[in-house]
């Protein structure tokens, strides 16, 4: 009895898969460069997606902040550090 493996179709496989997986992310990842193009719009200079991300957790952090009225004490403390720290991130990304 003879013993083969056939390689060529599990490579065929993993190189589907792994279009399938980038494609997916690079669909996932449309409304984030919408919104880059929106900030550079605004800015009047380009924005990077690092950049992006930065001035999109700041934006979270101040509405995490801001709009939950009868969150307890703690949890607005946490927010409040949390969107310092976006600030200051952001301010540093935006250097660049």
């Amino acid at each position: 009895m003879e013993k083969q493996i056939a390689l060529g179709q599990t490579g065929q496989t993993y190189g589907r898969l792994a279009a399938i997986i980038k494609k997916a992310a690079h669909i996932a990842g449309a409304p984030l460069r919408l919104l880059g193009r929106y900030y550079s719009l605004v800015l009047e200079r380009d924005v990077n997606m690092r950049q992006t991300k930065a001035i999109t957790e700041a934006q979270l952090a101040f509405f995490a902040t801001v709009m939950p009225a009868d969150m307890h004490i703690l949890l607005h403390v946490a927010a409040c550090a949390w969107f310092i720290f976006a600030l200051k991130k952001c301010r540093s990304m935006m250097k660049e």
